[in-house]
């Protein structure tokens, strides 16, 4: 068998296109989603693509959640750095693999102790880093099949001395035509194999551009399948009922007057309308901060489910600095941050137990505090979706207390900060305080 030394080539990719996998296991049709996009960069001054790749798979009650990003020189073709964030419901490691000529750093700081190191990597090796990354090697495979030696990240111990490869096998098998969502494709067919591990098959598009089917053969065969992106954003929103009705009245304007150690420091107003034809809440918003304002509106069902969200920051000049949009489906959030000129896009999974939290959106927490139950005896356990950050943080709420006239004291913890709300006997946080900051609640006349 022919062995060689990888050199990637660009024209593999079809760069600012976003795919969207569907992905079965065994009989389990629906067991999660790949969303993958290739783009240019600069990275550390350099000329680069990255390979950006978020998978979520449901297993045997596990759900797991993948964010990589692999970073490839383009004057080298070499990888540069791949970093990775792996979620297992509720445990959480990040790790980085920087890329030299002979070596590679990897840093941690989710592991205890935090990890720090760096180790040498064999000559003339091909660094792989998910099924995608696969792609330059299948442009290069044609009638004869290809063996290399391979390292794959995930597999390094950093507590050893040296980094094991692999030798790897791409076997082409001629060209087939294959069936996805009801439409033919004529695609090229290659096998791979590795020592100890179940074998792929892997179908590509004519141009080798894009992967049009993965299968993994095993008991439980595991299938990876183009799909289209409606097939994972446009579905049915969940939804949930309602405790009470919510207490912030169509057609009033409410606001929230924020101090910081005593002293005024910001004003935040809303205002509700409630389509009755489309049974949605409409809330507009806008805030002057210490030194920036806001404008945003979100959308929310009949049931205070989040719909759509679209916020526009500015500073004290007056320039747009920060711009968000949510896009809320069964099957997750289409979200888009931008900063500045950084622009970043993510379809993300959400679960049925989770909020929508925007910072200094005092509106946000008061939707969810209105459905808060009334007693001191459950604590109640979520994941927050914040739009900044693009992703879901783990949260706690706890009743505190209750006080006379019937307003309750409740509790938000997460791992950034916590939380304490008023909320009175119909509904209204009309209070929030977070540190030396505190939120008032007073009824615009």
């Amino acid at each position: 068998m022919k062995k060689i030394v990888l050199i990637l080539c660009m024209l593999s990719f079809v760069f600012g296109e976003d795919l969207y996998y569907k992905v079965s296991i065994g009989d389990k049709a629906s067991a999660g989603y790949i969303h993958v996009r290739f783009t240019e960069l600069d990275y550390q001054g350099k000329p680069a693509f990255i390979n950006e790749s978020w998978s979520v798979f449901n297993v045997q009650g596990n759900k797991y959640v993948i964010d990589e990003k692999t970073i490839t020189s383009k004057s080298t073709n070499k990888v540069m750095a791949y970093l990775l964030e792996y979620q297992r419901n509720l445990a959480a490691e990040q790790q980085q693999y920087l890329f030299s000529e002979n070596s590679v750093k990897i840093l941690s700081n989710s592991s205890k102790p935090a990890i720090n190191v760096e180790l040498p990597v064999r000559s003339g090796v091909t660094v792989v880093t998910n099924y995608f990354s696969l792609l330059p090697i299948f442009a290069k495979c044609e009638q004869f099949p290809i063996s290399t030696f391979v390292v794959e990240p995930q597999s390094i111990n950093p507590k050893s001395s040296s980094i094991p490869s692999t030798k790897m096998t791409i076997i082409p098998l001629g060209m087939r035509n294959i069936k996805i969502a009801g439409k033919r494709h004529k695609s090229h067919v290659f096998k791979m194999e590795k020592p100890n591990a179940s074998k792929l098959t892997f179908w590509l598009s004519q141009d080798k551009k894009r992967i049009l089917r993965i299968k993994q053969h095993q008991i439980n065969s595991t299938v990876i399948e183009l799909s289209d992106e409606k097939v994972m954003v446009e579905e049915d929103v969940i939804s949930l009922p309602k405790i009470r009705e919510f207490p912030f009245k169509s057609g009033q304007m409410y606001r929230y007057v924020t101090k910081t150690a005593g002293k005024k420091t910001g004003i935040t107003e809303f205002f509700v309308h409630f389509d009755a034809q489309k049974k949605v809440y409409q809330v507009t918003a806008l805030g002057n901060l210490q030194r920036s304002s806001f404008t945003s509106k979100t959308e929310y069902d009949e049931n205070l489910k989040p719909l759509s969200y679209e916020l526009k920051q500015k500073n004290e000049e007056g320039k747009v600095t920060v711009q968000a949009s949510c896009v809320f489906k069964k099957s997750g959030v289409k979200a888009r941050f931008q900063k500045d000129t950084h622009i970043i896009e993510r379809l993300i999974p959400l679960g049925v137990d989770y909020l929508f939290l925007d910072n200094n959106s005092y509106h946000h927490f008061a939707a969810f505090a209105s459905q808060l139950p009334f007693s001191l005896k459950n604590e109640i356990s979520v994941y927050i979706f914040h739009p900044r950050r693009l992703q879901l943080t783990k949260a706690l709420f706890s009743p505190l207390k209750k006080l006379k006239g019937g307003t309750y004291i409740y509790e938000l913890k997460t791992p950034f900060y916590k939380i304490n709300m008023w909320v009175d006997k119909d509904g209204h946080m009309v209070k929030y305080e977070q540190g030396n900051l505190v939120a008032s609640l007073q009824k615009k006349k």
